[in-house]
């Protein structure tokens, strides 16, 4: 199966993926050539079911808005899971690391010019 005919059969696929998710997720259907969907989170973790899939759908995890910055912390998008929860559960550590080492890149950063300051300073 690849993406949906009608739009009725993508909603009905949301909502789905909703029931799976809980209340506070956000369905968003469209058509883009064929009919797609997105299940969100505060706008921020969205739930989008693969292209393609043999017997059971499969899904995929967005993290953040649009953006350049946001796209170093992004998942890898051909990582798909049976399971909704288990993919947004999967995406959201690994969301967690690359973060953490960004964080820890930035503060060597800052370090570095910190001492150099000081070594200008005391110069």
């Amino acid at each position: 199966m690849s993406y949906f005919m009608t739009k009725k059969e993508a909603t009905i696929h949301a909502e789905r993926v909703k029931e799976m998710l809980g209340d506070e997720w956000e369905i968003k259907v469209w058509n883009n050539q064929e009919w797609c969907f997105k299940v969100s989170l505060d706008n921020n973790i969205h739930v989008r079911p693969a292209t393609t899939w043999e017997d059971k759908p499969k899904y995929f995890v967005m993290i953040g808005k649009c953006s350049a910055q946001l796209a170093i912390f992004s998942t890898d998008q051909t990582n798909y899971n049976e399971d909704p929860v288990e993919a947004v559960r999967e995406a959201v550590e690994a969301y967690e690391e690359k973060l953490n080492a960004f964080i820890e890149e930035q503060r060597a950063i800052v370090q570095s010019g910190i001492s150099y300051l000081i070594r200008k300073k005391l110069k």
